[in-house]
């Protein structure tokens, strides 16, 4: 019977079952991985996840030629990947989440985009909590294939190389936590979902942003220095949910928000130094729910507000001269 599973132990594995080896899964208080971890020519699926005490993968890993995953999630004394990680080829997920010393990724990362006509290529690469992960390498860009990207509170990573622009596949994005933006954003034609809450230091957004045409969810609750939007967001057609809870530096939205053809959640909950909104905002068609929860500087809502016929959530607690406005223009709506 064909042996598909192995669990390692301190002294490596039984030497007639290497080639059949396709899982993997060492016992989570290992300090490193056997000797003979690179015989294991048939492994398709390396499980780490767990393995507190691994501080390094050794280069044999290179041999692996048929490793589809490798999940090192909450590795956490993980402190680096070796440069031969960019031979496997027909790596399909890579996992380096909560792998709080990790400060660094090789270059050869970029080799991971081979084999495209395979449809065997990288398609996701979480590093989701790498608290001081602080380089990301240039060669990301090569990454044609990558469709999920995490980098959520990554807190020490104040900005992506512009290479990032190449990941022309890269459907979701996660950049919690993140400095800034960079210009080559604009290139992620594929992009559904940016989230970039709690980027407490990015005071913009760059022009580019508007040239995400898949763009369908952008969510940026607690930018807190977050001032103003570029007026290139109204170039967003297919965006149907704007989060800006909590952008407390928030003092103007730009008249060509009543562009977005498509939105219908805008939240602006806690936007307290939000005075007015603009008129275009009656432009909205398709919106549905608006929450002005706490926007304590605003005094009334636009007379268009009465055009909103899809409206059927409004959120204004904490608001009540606006409440009364909404009220008034959302009755004088269903009067008509």
């Amino acid at each position: 019977m064909l042996r598909t599973a192995i669990r390692a132990t301190d002294d490596g594995f039984q030497a007639d079952a290497l080639p059949l080896v396709r899982s993997l899964a060492p016992s989570r208080r290992a300090a490193s991985l056997p000797d003979d971890f690179g015989a294991l020519s048939a492994l398709t699926d390396c499980d780490l996840h767990g393995c507190e005490y691994l501080t390094s993968l050794p280069d044999c890993i290179s041999n692996l030629a048929m490793l589809t995953r490798l999940d090192a999630n909450y590795c956490t004394n993980l402190n680096s990947v070796p440069e031969c990680i960019g031979s496997l080829t027909v790596l399909v997920t890579l996992d380096l989440s909560q792998c709080f010393s990790l400060t660094s990724l090789p270059d050869s990362i970029g080799g991971l985009a081979a084999l495209t006509a395979l449809d065997l290529t990288l398609t996701t690469l979480d590093l989701g909590s790498c608290t001081v992960l602080y380089n990301f390498p240039s060669s990301i860009g090569s990454l044609a294939a990558l469709a999920k990207l995490d980098l959520g509170n990554c807190d020490t990573l104040s900005s992506l190389p512009e290479s990032v622009g190449g990941l022309t596949a890269l459907t979701w994005l996660n950049l919690s936590g993140l400095r800034r933006l960079p210009n080559s954003i604009g290139q992620l034609v594929s992009l559904a979902t940016l989230n970039m809450t709690r980027c407490r230091t990015l005071k913009s957004l760059p022009d580019s942003i508007g040239a995400l045409v898949s763009l369908t969810h952008l969510r940026l609750s607690s930018c807190k220095r977050l001032t103003s939007l570029p007026d290139t967001i109204g170039a967003l057609q297919s965006l149907r949910v704007l989060d800006l809870r909590a952008c407390e530096a928030l003092t103007a939205l730009p008249d060509s928000i009543g562009n977005l053809a498509a939105l219908a959640e805008l939240n602006l909950r806690s936007c307290r130094r939000l005075p007015e909104l603009p008129d275009s905002l009656g432009e909205l068609a398709p919106l549905t729910s608006l929450d002005l929860t706490a926007c304590s500087e605003l005094e009334s809502v636009p007379d268009t507000f009465g055009k909103l016929v899809l409206l059927t959530k409004i959120h204004t607690d904490g608001c009540q001269e606006c409440l009364t406005h909404a009220a008034s223009a959302l009755q004088q709506r269903n009067l008509a």
